[in-house]
């Protein structure tokens, strides 16, 4: 068992050949499953993941500071809600019987000071355990309470407990061994939950940026939405760093209830357009009208009869000037999506793409010498092993 699961993403983690899987969890830390030579194996503690629990969501994956391995982005609640944690002060989940009725609750509790709170207040938690309604007869007793005192301790001990101990949106940075460490992403991209996260040279710089779709219409009444945000355009840099943009610039407004968040090339112009989801509304479509002078290239793999699409390949497009950057081929990321198969580079203004390298899904490696400048999309088969 994984705990709750939101989002998964295959990727070759530790750079042995072998594609690892990444979950993203409410309640728990990313968790990092290790291949070994086709057997999976819990390797979420000691990775530097184990520390942050969270309420992550979407998961995508990208060599973000051109070090030669992936790093990752996760999308979880974000800091301008109800909602509070850190490692000594943990937003924390109960579930057990709580009043003896052999029904097991559901209790969120933080802390104020050094004592826990319930966060649900006294109409919500009587209706679901009515006893509650002798014990406190009025507002004001039940809102000094402590969550001991409403609460038997014995009950909570014998509770399942869940902690959350990181709210933020952020990139897990890998040493290319599967250890990490945690950035996490500027203010504008905590404003609220964020569920889709997607990786791109949007702005064809030769640098990764990140799209991430927000808002949450999921909690209760008592709450409210979760709608501070637009969806936001993230501009990355060589070291792995990156700045939000403001919608006014960057042109992507996504009100409502946004989720899931796909790049595909809908126009036919070799850069990737973003398609954004949103629950009970109509979808979105972004067109990428970025200009900085390099040139889209589309890379299409073809692979065997039983993974067509060779999912888990690594692409390298070398440069004339020796530099390189690489990507890896997926089949779900984000948040429950499937973005195009399709591998995009941008050729920076005053450089040459002079070799593409390609480390199939099978460990067979192979090398295509690129000689038409003026193509933009080139389709690349598999050897043929003999």
């Amino acid at each position: 068992t994984s705990g709750l699961v939101k989002g998964a993403l295959w990727s070759d983690v530790n750079q042995d050949g072998w594609i690892d899987l990444l979950v993203t969890h409410h309640w728990g830390p990313v968790r990092y499953f290790e291949n070994h030579r086709g057997s999976l194996s819990d390797s979420t503690d000691g990775s530097g993941m184990q520390s942050y629990q969270g309420l992550w969501n979407g998961i995508a994956g990208a060599d973000v500071d051109n070090d030669g391995d992936i790093d990752y982005a996760v999308t979880n609640l974000g800091l301008n809600t109800k909602y509070h944690a850190s490692r000594k002060k943990p937003f924390t989940m109960f579930y057990g019987d709580m009043d003896g009725s052999g029904k097991k609750r559901l209790i969120e509790a933080e802390y104020e000071g050094d004592k826990w709170y319930p966060v649900r207040g006294k109409s919500c938690s009587t209706l679901a355990m009515p006893s509650l309604k002798n014990k406190f007869p009025d507002f004001g007793s039940f809102a000094i309470a402590t969550l001991e005192e409403i609460y038997p301790p014995a009950k909570l001990e014998d509770s399942e407990r869940f902690d959350a101990t990181h709210l933020e949106s952020g990139i897990f940075m890998n040493d290319g061994t599967g250890h990490f460490e945690f950035r996490p992403l500027p203010r504008l991209a905590q404003i609220t939950a964020a569920f889709g996260v997607t990786f791109s040279d949007v702005d064809g710089d030769g640098s990764q940026d990140l799209v991430i779709s927000q808002n949450s219409y999921a909690p209760q009444l008592e709450t409210g939405h979760f709608d501070g945000g637009q969806g936001l355009l993230l501009r990355g840099n060589e070291t792995g760093y990156f700045k939000a943009v403001w919608p006014k610039e960057s042109g992507l407004s996504v009100p409502g209830d946004a989720k899931s968040l796909i790049l595909i090339d809908w126009n036919d112009d070799a850069r990737l357009d973003l398609l954004v989801g949103r629950n009970n509304d109509t979808m979105l479509a972004f067109r990428n009208e970025a200009d900085q002078g390099a040139t889209p290239m589309m890379v299409n793999l073809r692979g065997s009869r039983k993974n067509p699409h060779a999912i888990g390949a690594k692409v390298t497009a070398v440069m004339s000037d020796q530099s390189s950057c690489m990507r890896e081929c997926y089949a779900g990321n984000s948040y429950l999506s499937q973005s195009s198969p399709s591998i995009h580079f941008s050729i920076p203004k005053g450089k040459n793409l002079k070799e593409i390298r390609v480390h199939w899904p099978d460990a067979t490696q192979s090398k295509h010498p690129f000689k038409n400048k003026g193509q933009n999309m080139v389709r690349l088969s598999k050897p043929v092993i003999q």
